[in-house]
């Protein structure tokens, strides 16, 4: 998490503040489902520390217990393992557009990074109604709230990534609160206006400590 590992590496207090995203773009869109697979969707990056093959290794294990998903993956162009018996797509690249799309035809977004300090896209799919499961190595995970706004597993847990998938899918009201919550939260909080207010206090508070 962002507060914690600045303060175990360096010994620094820090205020988190949270950046906003595109509301008009990020927003639940009127797209049709397949009832009959539920649709994963996760950010696709080599650099180790994103988390994805912990992704890959979940997406194993819920298919060995579920046949009725499909996988998408969008960023980076990646090699999938030949054997990989879940359905998937790729996507290189979306425009915030077609992601907005994507969130919104999505049943879950993985955000599995091991350390991160506060990505986009879980905001962005929970602005699209979308639930999310989210690594406690993320700093969002400081400001969200297991089995409320999000569900949070720990880095490294792809057995605990895949039980999060399952649970999601077998518990339609846990889905609902998540997917409900989840966008009350980003219209409350990620906000350009909060951001640019809690900015100014942090600057009006260093220089009064000057």
């Amino acid at each position: 998490m962002a507060k914690k590992r600045l303060k175990e590496k360096y010994g620094v207090e820090a205020v988190l503040i949270t950046h906003a995203i595109a509301n008009e773009i990020f927003y639940p869109r009127k797209v049709e489902k397949n009832h009959d697979k539920k649709r994963i969707v996760s950010f696709g990056k080599v650099v180790e520390w994103k988390g994805f093959k912990d992704a890959l290794e979940a997406i194993k294990i819920v298919m060995k217990k579920r046949k009725d998903i499909k996988w998408f993956v969008y960023g980076q162009k990646l090699t999938l393992p030949q054997d990989l018996e879940a359905p998937y797509t790729f996507i290189h690249f979306p425009s915030d557009e077609e992601l907005a799309k994507l969130y919104s035809s999505a049943d879950v977004v993985i955000c599995p990074s091991w350390y991160e300090s506060f990505p986009a896209p879980p905001l962005e799919a929970m602005a699209c109604g979308t639930p999310v499961i989210v690594s406690t190595g993320c700093g969002a995970s400081e400001v969200l709230t297991d089995g409320e706004s999000a569900l949070l597993v720990p880095p490294k847990s792809p057995e605990k990534i895949s039980d999060a998938i399952i649970k999601l899918k077998e518990n339609p009201n846990l889905w609902r609160r998540l997917s409900t919550n989840g966008r009350k939260f980003v219209e409350e909080n990620i906000r350009w206006d909060l951001y640019t207010k809690n900015m100014l206090r942090v600057f009006e508070e260093v220089l009064r400590n000057k």
